[in-house]
């Protein structure tokens, strides 16, 4: 996750990054950071691409909340909460492609005035990271160094997008229940 600025007031952009490919499954921009918006990245990324077995993340309160740990429980995924003394747990994981949004899309960001002009340059920003050749995946020998097209047909543990919703119910799709 990281954060911009837009018309004065901070966005958040939380996105679920695969730790092999580095293809952005899923991401969004929301003007806090919430577990609602990260359980719907989380939703998203999970629809698209199966459950993962793990998810690493800083130790922020959007990934560590009670909504999202119970969440992680009910799919079997092992969270792994980086921890750092220095506030910057998340540069010790991999290239940091929050570091490659900044130089790629800040003056693109930059020029978005409205909410939605902000997401819409967000989602150009993933769709061009992800089909864009990488240093780090060129190092690692993989050939081509496309996230996309590392990842291929990879695919997590597969629920159905009903049983997907129920094990996300509670938490992404809160129900009242009254007298009627």
């Amino acid at each position: 996750q990281m954060d911009f600025t837009l018309a004065g007031v901070k966005w958040w952009s939380i996105i679920v990054l695969d730790g092999y490919s580095r293809t952005m499954l899923a991401g969004a921009v929301a003007p806090v950071e919430a577990s609602w918006v990260t359980l719907m990245v989380l939703y998203t990324a999970c629809l698209r691409y199966g459950v993962p077995a793990h998810l690493i993340s800083d130790s922020g309160g959007a990934f560590t909340s009670n909504d999202v740990t119970a969440v992680l429980q009910r799919l079997q995924i092992e969270p792994n909460p980086l921890l750092s003394t220095q506030g910057e747990s998340y540069k010790n994981l991999m290239e940091t492609p929050f570091d490659i949004q900044r130089r790629l899309y800040d003056y693109q960001f930059s020029l978005t005035t409205t909410p939605a002009e902000f997401e819409q340059a967000h989602q150009a920003f993933m769709a061009t990271y992800n089909t864009t050749a990488h240093e780090g995946l060129l190092k690692d020998g993989l050939h081509p160094p496309i996230p996309l097209q590392v990842l291929g047909e990879a695919k997590g543990r597969h629920y159905t997008p009903e049983e997907l919703s129920r094990r996300f119910s509670r938490a992404l799709f809160p129900r009242t229940t009254n007298q009627y």
